[in-house]
Formats: structure tokens, sequence, C-alpha cells
């Protein structure tokens, strides 16, 4: 016997065994062929081939001859190596329309899968010491959309890089990693995609997503109907996704066909967000379609402006007429209908003439003349554009309609921008919280109005309640500061009361510590609770233990209580002017002179700075003293960055040359300016 070895690569290795009858060369050699990489289908025909070969030299020498056709057939076919995964590619593949070409010269597979009219053409090179190197794709011509192009063969080349490089990142116990063949796998993944893609409906609307012609297939990828591949692989039209992302139930959305998560690059909003934004609109809805009511309800000029969708929302635009008959109408106005481009502008326009005119004649019901005087609304572009705002059709139809900034908006400016100051926020919050711990139960709710009755029945203040301040109406927020400051002793009874009465409400009231230093007594109640033993099936929330202390430590602060002071001073200041200025009676020469005396007074603050500020600091320290609170000038260093640095010798001076919360009086000057 003779045992002939034969190798181009590690994986094109062929061992011959080769034995002689007895009556050699008379008869054929007994070949036997065996490889650990090829495969044994191959090497039965091959070893069928050889025999046949040595069948020609018969009586001859023959070793040499199959010895020389073996390693021939090597040289001449380097895609026996990968002979079983060509011939399952072929059988995955339709005899009829599709098409398999092998070019052993090149190395190279030529293979054109057809599914109806679409097409994919490919030439995938196969490297000599393949599998320990991947696959290539070159020359690809397809009729698919360039998306999908672009996405089926950047993914056939990761799957065969995948099979060849080992991982970035090893997983613990895993074997050590060893290449793959990995024609099969990315071929197959091609052949899946042709097949399936074409014939696949949209997952929400279950409509065919591919047209029969490719032709008409939309490339654009900001069109309703692009076609969109999820992370799954599954397809949806593009509109059809977002309204599925964007419409309840919101978290762990699922693809209607496999189940999977669905992810999508073009869909990148959390599902908080997304909840947030679907409820706005749903509110949006509900208000538009308060307004499509409110126009059908209204004679307007002709039938092409009914059913018109305008964002309303309460008090922006307000007309009035100066006259003794003048009745005051408010046309309540968020954003001007001008600036939707979806509506043309000669409907838009007939909008607002037929509002401007229903105020004329329901004002003036007798006169023909253009009544209308002044307008009055607030500073956005689509209210006073002077081209495509609200402002500029009043002018056409009455030119002699003057604008002015609405005073009392101003007005809201300035506080807000005045209230930024973080301890002013924060003492705002403060009177918010207290609120919404009495209101969040009825039980408390009751005590505190007997506690407010029997406070009504001694000293004869009719104090109810107290409200929830407002987040932009100052009145209302004026208005809560004062009842706050009425109800005050009231608050600290009705928590004793709800501490000895009625344990359940204990842990709320320990999370109300949290607003105690707004005034001493709630402080008080507050610290004999937190010293009780509290159960823990008693606290609604189990947060409310820690939120409390570390805000109480936050709060009980003197800088906390000044800033207290300084608000209430100024608060009651702005409130009878707030409620002047949204008054339907105000006229421009008393406005002024109210705005006059609030300034005149602030300016005296300012100018007598040192003496106004000891008074607020002494109500301030008594305040203190109650809790233990001293003022006490913070740390100075040489560079601060997080905090004044103000110099001072006293507590009194520091806190009111660092202007920390004395500037809340500044600003309020130079806004009014």
């Amino acid at each position: 016997m003779v045992r002939i070895e034969i190798k181009k690569t590690e994986h094109k290795t062929l061992v011959a065994c080769i034995q002689f009858p007895q009556s050699y060369p008379k008869e054929p050699l007994l070949i036997e062929l065996k490889s650990k990489t090829l495969s044994e289908k191959l090497l039965q025909k091959l070893t069928s081939i050889a025999e046949e070969e040595a069948k020609k030299f018969l009586g001859k020498s023959q070793t040499l001859k199959v010895f020389i056709f073996l390693r021939k057939f090597i040289d001449e076919n380097p895609l026996i190596c990968c002979y079983d995964e060509i011939t399952e590619l072929k059988s995955m593949l339709n005899s009829t329309s599709d098409e398999v070409k092998l070019k052993q010269k090149s190395s190279t597979l030529v293979l054109k899968i057809i599914n109806d009219r679409y097409y994919l053409d490919v030439k995938v090179g196969v490297p000599d010491d393949y599998p320990l190197h991947a696959i290539n794709l070159q020359d690809v011509d397809s009729n698919f959309p360039p998306i999908f192009n672009r996405h089926m063969i950047a993914q056939a080349k990761e799957i065969a890089r995948q099979c060849v490089d080992p991982p970035l990142k090893r997983k613990p116990n895993s074997p050590p990693f060893k290449p793959e063949p990995s024609l099969k796998r990315s071929i197959a993944f091609l052949i899946d995609c042709i097949k399936r893609l074409p014939k696949e409906n949209c997952g929400y609307c279950k409509e065919e997503c591919f047209p029969p012609n490719p032709d008409l297939v939309i490339t654009d990828e900001n069109s309703p109907r692009h076609i969109e591949r999820v992370y799954c692989g599954h397809l949806y039209h593009q509109q059809c996704m977002f309204i599925y992302m964007k419409t309840p139930p919101f978290g762990n959305k699922k693809c209607h066909i496999c189940g999977s998560r669905i992810s999508h690059h073009k869909w990148t909003l959390s599902d908080r967000l997304a909840e947030d934004r679907w409820a706005h609109e749903q509110a949006r809805e509900r208000e538009l379609a308060e307004v499509e009511d409110f126009f059908n309800s209204v004679t307007m000029p002709s039938d092409d402006v009914r059913h018109i969708n305008i964002d309303i929302k309460k008090s922006p635009l307000s007309v009035t007429m100066p006259s003794d008959d003048v009745r005051h109408i408010n046309i309540d106005i968020k954003k001007s209908p001008l600036e939707d481009n979806s509506v043309p502008r000669s409907i838009l326009r007939k909008i607002t003439h037929c509002e401007v005119r229903y105020v004329s004649c329901y004002t003036y019901p007798k006169k023909k003349d253009r009544s209308i005087r002044m307008k009055g609304y607030d500073g956005a572009s689509a209210m006073r554009g002077s081209f495509r705002g609200v402002q500029s059709i009043i002018r056409e139809e009455y030119p002699r309609a003057i604008y002015t900034h609405c005073v009392s908006h101003c007005l809201n400016l300035c506080l807000s921008d005045a209230s930024k100051v973080t301890s002013i926020r924060n003492a705002f919050g403060t009177i918010n919280e207290v609120y919404t711990f009495f209101r969040r139960s009825a039980k408390r709710s009751n005590i505190l109005k007997n506690r407010l009755k029997v406070l009504k029945e001694e000293s004869n203040k009719n104090v109810s309640t107290f409200i929830k301040y407002c987040e932009t109406r100052w009145v209302e927020r004026h208005e809560s500061v004062s009842l706050f400051a009425d109800a005050f002793s009231c608050i600290v009874l009705a928590l004793e009361d709800i501490q000895a009465q009625d344990k359940d409400d204990q842990g709320n009231a320990q999370a109300l510590h949290l607003f105690a230093d707004a005034f001493s007594c709630i402080v008080l109640a507050l610290e004999d609770i937190q010293a009780q033993d509290i159960q823990a099936h008693c606290i609604q929330d189990k947060d409310d233990q820690g939120n409390a202390q570390a805000l109480h430590l936050a709060i009980c602060r003197f800088s906390f209580i000044i800033a207290l002071k300084i608000s209430e001073v100024m608060l009651g200041l702005t409130y009878k002017l707030s409620q002047y200025l949204q008054s339907t009676f105000i006229d421009l020469c008393t406005a002024l002179d109210s705005i006059k005396e609030i300034l005149t007074v602030v300016e005296n603050i300012r100018a007598n700075a040192e003496s106004d500020f000891r008074k607020m600091f002494v109500k301030a320290v008594k305040i203190g003293n109650e809790f233990a609170v001293e003022p006490t000038i913070p740390r100075r260093v040489g560079s601060q960055r997080h905090r004044d640095n103000y110099p001072g010798a006293t507590p009194e001076e520091y806190f009111r040359t660092s202007n920390k919360d004395f500037v809340f009086l500044l600003l309020m000057i130079s806004e009014h300016h």
C-alpha cells in the first residue's frame, strides 16, 4: 500500500491510500481518499473518478498518473472547501428562476436570486485560506430600494466577519474561538431577504409594503409610505410605525409579527416622553374641539370658514372700546391662525375679520362706524406681528385702533423674573406643599376647617381656607400667600390635632416637615411627630421620612426665613396693583398713577435699605429664635464658586450687602422701569 498526502492549504488537504492488486498493472489500483476538512460526498465522487482514471492506464504504471490527477484536481477546483455549503444553498434556491454559477478559476460564485420582479445579483469571492478568512461580496446589482440594498449587503458582510473574527469581549467559561464557514450563513441571509421581503405585509396596517412593480417603490425616506425595517427584521410603513409608537399603551412596544420589542433609529423618544406628548396632543384636540363648536355657533361670513380649528387659551387678546355704553369683551387666542400654513390665507383672514366684526356689532349694535380705538394683548409674534400677526388684520379693519402691550402681563413677567431667586422660589414651593398635605386627606382638611372656624369666632378673621398658588396668575399667588399668613396659627393647631388624634396621619405629617421652616408652629409640630414612634403601615410614602429629614436641614436656615419676609412685603405691595390692572374699568392715567405709587414705595425701600431691612431682619430673627435658628455668616474663603462670598461684619450686614435675597427688590425696580 502507498499513502500519499496532497496539501495545498490547511483546509485543502487530501490523503490517498493506494493498494496494488495481485495482477497489477493488468487490474486498476484500489484507491481510498481521506480528509479531515473536505466533504465525504466529494471524496466519494472523487474516488470514483480517480479509479476511472486509473483504468485508462491498464498494463502501465498507474500510481503516478493518479497522483498527478488528484494534485491537478485540487489546484483547479479551489471551491472544494465549501462543497457542502454550495450544495445546501442550491437546495434553498428555486431551480427554475434562480441561478448559481461556479467559477473555479477565479474562486467565485455568481448568484442571481429572483422573487417575481425583484432580483439580486451578487458575486461571492472565496479566499484560498477559506474558512480562516471570510468571503467577500462583489458586483452587487439589485432593484430593491437603496436603503434595503445597503442593509442586506452590510448585514451579510457582518455575518461573514463574525464567523472568522473573535468577539471583543469573550464570555466567561466559553470555549476557545474557532473560525467557522461563512458562505452558507451569509448567502442564506440574502436568500431569506429576497424571498420574504417583497411579500411581507406591514405589521400595523396589514397591507403589502412592496408594490408588485419595483419601479413604484417609494424611495423618499420622509414619505409616510416609506418602508421601514425595524430591528427584528419585519416591515412597517413609516407613518404606521409612528402612529403605533405614539399611541398608548406605552412601554415595551412589541412587533405585531414576531413579538419582539420594536427598535428603530428614527424613533428615539423614551416611553415617558412619548406618553407626555400624547397626553398634550389629546388635551389640545379637546381644546380645539371646543373652539370649533364656538365657531359653528357664531354667524360666519361664509360657509367656507366653518369648522376651522384654532388653538385658544385664556386671555392673551382683549379688545376694549373706551365709551360709557361699551360692553367689554375678551377674545382669547393663544396661537394666531395665520401661522397655520395648512389653511388658506384667505380663510384665515375671514376668521379674524369675523371675530372683529362680531365684537364691534355686539358692542355697538346701532353704530356702523369703526368703533374699536385700542387693542391690547401680549407680545407674542403671533399676536402683535405687524405683517402676519393678529394686529395686522385688526389694523386693516380698524386703522385707528392703537396697540399697547398688556400692562398686567408686563407685571406678571416682572414678578416671574424676580421670583427666580432660589430662596424666593423655594418659599413659594413650601406654601404649595403645605396646601397639598392638607388637601390630600379629607380628614386632615376637616381638622383644618374646624380650626379656621374657631379662629373666625375668636378674632373675626374670615379665613375659610387657603388656596394653592398659580404658576402664572400672580393675583392668585398673592392671595395664597396672604391667606397662608392669616391661617398660620390654625395650621399649627391642626397639625397638633393630627399628631394627638390620629396616628394614621403621622407619616404624612413627618413629610410635611419639609415645609416647616416657613412657619414656626409647623416646625414644632413636625419635630414632635418625628420624635414619636411611627408605625410603618401608616406611612403612605416610604420616602417621606428621608425626604423630610433632608429638606428640614435645607429649610431650617436663616437665609430661608429672611427670604419669606422679603417676599411677604413685596407681594403685599403688588397685590392691589395686579387686581387693578386686570379690572374692566381701568384707564391709562389711573394705571400709570398706580404704577408710579408702587415704584415710589419700592424706591424708598431701596433708598432706606438699611433701616427697612433691619425691620425685616428683626422679624426674621424672632421667628428663628423659636426654632433655635441663629443668623450666622457663611464661611468665607479667598475664592468661592458655589455660594455667596460677600464681606460683612455682622449677619445683618452680610445679608443686606450680599443681596442674596434683597436682590428681589432691586430686580422689581429695574424690570418696572
